[in-house]
This record gives structure tokens, C-alpha cells and sequence, in this order.
């Protein structure tokens, strides 16, 4: 395959995969975010508006997720998942802790194994940050996109996190993106039309070599 034909046929893919995942995902959120607790996300799901405002969780019982790096205290591919505050499990482990604080380890209560939602924050990158990150919103409200519809775990970040809770299903897990907005329509619009544009280079150039004439060369 000539050069001429292969370039705006690699475009064309990419822009096609660009636009189409943009586009689906452009689809399932809007400009205002919706308000939910984290207990309604896992038993009613976000309906047709992924942008959200996430209440009613805690990181504090759960352990982080993430790559070091080779560099001291850095880290990359942070997560954590959440529990909610509305669980069995955090309201029976807070009144203990109100009349017995000691540590949640040394407790007989069976810490949950199996999580809904997997929160990513893709700006933290040190083990500093991750503590601020964690401390800093314990009950509070986050601002984020669930991004299912768009991104997908890497192979090495699916591995640790299985490693770190083998009993999780992977596939019903929900992925809460606070370093996300939502999409531009104009974006996805805007690689269909770029995609739409190769596709045509390729079927010009396919056609071109077609239509060329044989060229008769005479013989000496």
C-alpha cells in the first residue's frame, strides 16, 4: 500500500474511533452536573447525564491504588474506591469508633471487598498529594464525569487494583473522573468531519490509480 493512500487511511480510522467515542459520550452528559449520593449511583445508576456532584462517600476506609514511580514519593494512575457514608458497614464502624477509637483494623467487623465505583484523579502525582487529596475531602461533595462511556482501565492499572481487591468485578465497576469535563459537541463534530474528509482522500486516491492509463512504451 502506497504512502499516499496508507496516510489519510490512518487518519480516517482515528478520527472515526475520536469521533464516535466523543460523540456517544457527548451524548450522556450535559453541561449541568446532577446531584448524587453515592448509594443512589450504585443502585440507580446516573441515567442519561454522567456529569455529576458525588456526596455522601468516604476514602477513609479504603486503600489507594497507584504506580510508584522510580523517582522518591511520585506516583501516577491514582485511584480509590469509595464507600458510602449510607452503608451498613461505615454507619456500624462509626458508631463504634465513637465510643471505642482505636484503629478500624482491630475491629471484628469484615471490611467490604467489593466496590461500585472507582474514583481516578489523573492530577496526583505524589504520595503527598494523595494524603492531601484524602484527607482534604472526606464527606464532601466532588465534581466529576463518570467515564465509562469514553476511557477504559489500562491493562497495568486493572492488574493492580485486582491484585489490591481480587473479589472485584471488573466489569461492573463504575469510573469517577474528577479531572474530567464534559466533552465538546464541536469536538466530536469536528473529528466525524476530519474523519469523513480522509475517507474521502482514500477513495480519491484509490479511484486516481484505477483511472490512471497504461502507458505504451514502443519497442526498440
Amino acid at each position: 500500500m502506497k504512502p499516499t493512500i496508507l496516510i489519510p487511511l490512518l487518519f480516517g480510522v482515528m478520527f472515526s474511533y475520536l469521533g464516535v467515542k466523543h460523540l456517544n459520550f457527548y451524548l450522556h452528559t450535559q453541561a449541568t452536573p446532577q446531584t448524587l449520593s453515592l448509594a443512589d449511583l450504585e443502585s440507580q445508576g446516573y441515567s442519561n447525564n454522567a456529569h455529576l456532584i458525588l456526596t455522601d462517600f468516604s476514602m477513609k476506609l479504603t486503600n489507594p491504588v497507584y504506580k510508584e514511580k522510580s523517582e522518591s514519593n511520585h506516583i501516577a494512575d491514582f485511584s480509590i474506591p469509595l464507600i458510602s457514608t449510607q452503608s451498613q458497614y461505615y454507619r456500624t464502624l462509626k458508631q463504634i469508633l465513637q465510643t471505642h477509637p482505636i484503629r478500624e483494623n482491630t475491629l471484628n467487623i469484615t471490611s467490604p471487598k467489593k466496590f461500585r465505583v472507582l474514583l481516578l484523579n489523573p492530577a496526583i502525582n505524589s504520595k503527598d498529594q494523595a494524603t492531601k487529596f484524602i484527607q482534604n475531602h472526606q464527606h464532601q461533595q466532588l465534581q466529576g464525569i463518570i467515564v465509562n462511556d469514553i476511557y477504559d482501565l489500562p491493562n497495568a492499572q486493572r492488574k493492580r487494583y485486582q491484585e489490591a481487591y481480587p473479589q472485584q468485578d471488573m466489569t461492573d465497576i463504575l469510573l469517577f473522573s474528577v479531572g474530567y469535563q464534559p466533552p465538546s459537541g464541536i469536538f466530536a463534530a469536528g473529528s466525524l468531519a476530519l474523519s469523513a474528509i480522509s475517507w474521502t482522500l482514500c477513495l480519491y486516491f484509490i479511484f486516481r490509480k484505477k483511472q490512471q492509463p497504461y502507458l505504451n512504451t514502443p519497442l526498440s
